[in-house]
């Protein structure tokens, strides 16, 4: 009976979620509510449209424009009503919640990023050093290149400059390899005889 309650509970404060997100978003002549606007505002808290965590949400708004017949365009142009809206992001509202409550490791996503791009601008000029010629791959590297991306814990991601751009990774994943050593050698995470 109580799990029952709790279930019950659950699904109210999440259909909740779902209508004061649809309020907070919706055109007020229309009713409707322009999903572009709505992504926008995900996208300010470190969400991309292609995170995975959220690929249900973007497949359903695909199945949406699909069965609307729209020919062209995207899927993200779409001004939703109230219940198609809940049925888009009904399988990702605990993220999407999440979000939009400011319960991310970094909960003002858009002031750490105007900090990391200010980092990356003064950073951007200095030419100081060379490009390491003793590894081939590190010797054919444009040294004009220049990027930084970061993803945080709760998955928050942002990314300026030459980040599309493959690179080697080289020594940089030596703290990775020494983190996973210590997580597998760490004694309480070690099989018991």
């Amino acid at each position: 009976m109580m799990l029952c309650y709790f279930s019950s509970q659950r699904e109210n404060e999440q259909k909740n979620t779902e209508d004061v997100l649809f309020d907070m978003f919706r055109n007020e002549e229309t009713g409707m509510l322009p999903i572009g606007k709505f992504l926008a505002a995900l996208r300010t808290f470190g969400i991309r449209m292609n995170d995975p965590r959220i690929s249900e949400m973007m497949e359903n708004l695909r199945k949406v424009h699909r069965l609307a017949n729209f020919e062209g365009g995207s899927p993200e142009t779409q001004n939703l009503n109230r219940e198609t809206f809940k049925a888009v992001v009904a399988e990702n509202i605990v993220l999407i919640a999440r979000a939009f409550r400011h319960q991310f490791v970094i909960p003002d996503f858009q002031s750490f990023c105007k900090d990391i791009e200010e980092i990356y601008w003064k950073c951007k000029s200095n030419m100081d050093g060379k490009v390491a010629s003793y590894i081939p791959q590190l010797a054919r590297v444009n040294p004009d290149y220049w990027g930084v991306s970061i993803c945080t814990i709760d998955g928050q991601r942002f990314g300026i400059g030459d980040v599309n751009i493959p690179f080697t990774l080289q020594s940089c994943s030596k703290p990775l390899t020494y983190a996973i050593a210590l997580e597998k050698a760490w004694p309480g995470n070690c099989p018991r005889n």
